[in-house]
């Protein structure tokens, strides 16, 4: 293990003090090993590495962390350089021994103690009770290429503008044989995404050296080409001085195939990697990064088809210069699933190919044509002797009602049954939020949550689950509910008796024991969130995307968000010109020119930009909301 260029008397007074705190230590060591464990598989080696030759010695079982526990005490409480006695002959405790390896190091780092790595004798070693253990402090020695033996964990904060320069530093060898399933590198966000570029353009050139030794061109012959990182700003492959003979090209795709051709519109391509960075990390949220085992690629499996279209496809944009000329959000509204043996249900609307068909008796029996039923998808013949079926789709739709086209919108059948069912006036799933993020950690191993008494009246009981708020503050990309359990016992008590997280308070706490802690199959995002905690229902839980929205209070609000959501989505396909919206009770909702207006006998009622919904869709619902259930108020007062 090795931290690069750092003062080393100043660091190991700074760890001995810091390593006083034994509790904290093991909490902190505890929790890294919890979230490192089991995340890399002997087969993910196997598949990334074929040609390992050491991979039978791989050791696959991960230990229990209880069972190393005293064995990370009994090392760190014994933390020190190596020893000279009078004879100097090098001296080795039974905990961690604090090295430097630089061209700098002396090598005495105090009387009586050595400064730089040296490995105990075979003498030495066989009269030991167990492996002396290094933390190597160094600079240049260490990532230009020294080895050392048994190496387990490297943190790299070294960084470089020059690619050439940036891989000389990566020659970490020496890693532990059989321990490769718990070896790590630990870096800076900005040096990882550099050492990723460096390997796609390792890639790069060794697949374009092997193209041109099958066939026969000798290196003289042509001029390798290098990919330049213009999206990592100031990043260069070498020094000018080296690049002297280099000749820029522009971009050459080397015979692959990509639908986008216009690569003018700068803010395009710029949002779009916007988009499906956000896109990757929200699905490694969801689901555990897989390496597939046929092709050089990454796999995430089991993403709902909801996250898919909400974080990616509806937010890809492809240039109107492009000549593909097709816009995404299309294919999007086409979007379909099946529940269990049910029919397909469509969430949005269809879309529909016109082709060279004649006889179209014929074709109703044609699956294109049967597939607009079951998924408002298909084809449709059209030659100058084949135009009624057409004619006949053309006049249905332009004859829809506004009530019409929503209910062929409706939620999917599976969906709508729960929520049909669902008791509104029951409100007993409990959103808490937690202090920080140790709690998270605490809880989630003990199987517990919990809150003041204050904060829960008594119609708030019984509480029958618990949802677990991560907030944005604490846990940055991974904030929003991720864990909810079902409560098995609640139990008011004193603070001072959950022992679990220690304070020493009489205040009364209700100490909730969760049955088991569920992973949310889609995390809920956190928005515009406040005012912890807040009672929902199970209903919302599981089928709602954004925090806030399990506040929503009734079904019609429901149906009216989810409406709402498909409106400023869609906008995205929309001529600004053209009105598109549905009826809400007697009042008309559009969307026109960037805004969403309510209309009621043909006067505008109510109006909130697109831009706002988009913003801040839970804040900009609840203006609408409470203007609907203001009028609806009013026209029953009158009524009346």
């Amino acid at each position: 293990m090795y931290i690069i260029t750092i003062r080393t008397r100043v660091f190991l007074k700074a760890l001995q003090l810091w390593l006083k705190n034994e509790n904290e230590v093991l909490t902190r060591c505890e929790t890294i090993y919890a979230s490192e464990k089991g995340t890399v598989t002997k087969e993910e080696l196997k598949a990334a590495n074929p040609d390992y030759g050491f991979i039978d010695e791989v050791q696959e079982e991960y230990p229990e962390f209880d069972s190393i526990r005293a064995e990370i005490m009994s090392m760190l409480n014994d933390v020190r350089n190596i020893l000279l006695d009078d004879n100097k002959s090098l001296q080795y405790g039974k905990g961690v021994h604090i090295c430097v390896d630089n061209c700098k190091a002396n090598k005495e780092a105090e009387e009586g103690t050595t400064l730089r790595i040296v490995y105990p004798t075979d003498e030495q070693m066989a009269t030991m009770e167990k492996d002396p253990v290094f933390l190597v402090i160094g600079g240049n020695t260490l990532a230009r290429g020294l080895t050392i033996d048994g190496l387990v964990c490297s943190y790299f904060s070294r960084n470089s503008n020059q690619a050439d320069t940036l891989m000389q530093m990566a020659r970490w060898f020496g890693y532990r044989k059989g321990f490769e399933l718990m070896q790590r590198i630990w870096m800076t966000e900005s040096v990882l995404k550099k050492f990723e570029a460096l390997s796609q353009i390792d890639m790069d050139m060794k697949e374009e050296i092997e193209q041109f030794m099958e066939r026969g061109i000798s290196p003289e012959l042509f001029g390798p080409r290098i990919r330049n990182i213009p999206e990592i700003k100031s990043f260069r492959i070498t020094s000018k001085k080296k690049s002297q003979q280099a000749e820029y090209d522009d971009f050459d795709f080397s015979g692959d195939t990509y639908e986008t051709t216009d690569f003018d519109n700068g803010d395009v391509l710029k949002k779009n990697i916007e988009v499906a960075d956000a896109f990757i990390d929200r699905i490694s949220q969801i689901s555990k990064r897989e390496v597939s085992k046929t092709v050089k690629a990454f796999v995430w499996r089991n993403i709902d088809y909801r996250v898919i279209n909400d974080e990616f496809i509806s937010k890809y944009v492809i240039s109107p210069n492009s000549g593909l000329n097709v816009n995404i959000p299309i294919y999007r509204d086409a979007i379909v699933y099946q529940n269990g043996a049910e029919p397909y249900e469509r969430t949005m609307f269809g879309a529909y190919v016109l082709f060279p068909y004649a006889n179209e008796d014929e074709y109703r029996t044609h699956n294109f044509f049967e597939s607009i039923d079951k998924v408002n998808i298909g084809g449709l013949p059209f030659l100058p002797s084949a135009t009624g079926m057409v004619k006949n789709m053309l006049d249905a739709l332009i004859s829809d009602s506004p009530n019409s086209a929503f209910e062929r919108a409706t939620l999917p059948r599976g969906i709508e049954d729960k929520l049909t069912k669902t008791d509104w006036k029951r409100r007993d799933v409990l959103a808490g939020a937690l202090r920080n993020r140790s709690q998270l950690e605490t809880s989630l191993k003990h199987k517990f949550y919990h809150i003041p008494a204050a904060w829960i009246s008594e119609s708030d009981l019984p509480i029958h689950y618990v949802a677990i708020y991560q907030s944005i503050n604490l846990f940055g990309k991974e904030a929003g509910i991720r864990y909810y359990g079902e409560v098995i016992r609640c139990s008011l008590v004193k603070r001072r008796e959950i022992r679990e997280i220690p304070k020493n308070s009489d205040e009364l706490y209700y100490r909730l024991e969760i049955k088991e802690w569920k992973e949310m199959n889609v995390p809920l995002v956190a928005k515009e969130v406040r005012d912890f905690p807040f009672f929902t229902n199970m209903f919302l839980l599981q089928h709602c995307s954004e925090v806030p929205n399990l506040r929503i209070k009734t079904a019609e609000e429901y149906r009216l968000y989810t409406e709402l959501k498909r409106l400023s989505q869609d906008s995205a396909v929309n001529d600004e010109e053209n009105t598109n919206g549905f009826m809400y009770n007697d009042k008309r909702i559009v969307l026109e020119n960037g805004n969403i207006q309510v209309i009621a006998s043909d006067r505008i009622m109510e109006q909130v930009t697109l831009e706002s919904f988009s913003r801040k869709p839970s804040a900009v619902f609840s203006v609408i909301k409470n203007f609907l259930n203001s009028t609806e108020e009013q026209n029953g007062n009158s009524k009346s």
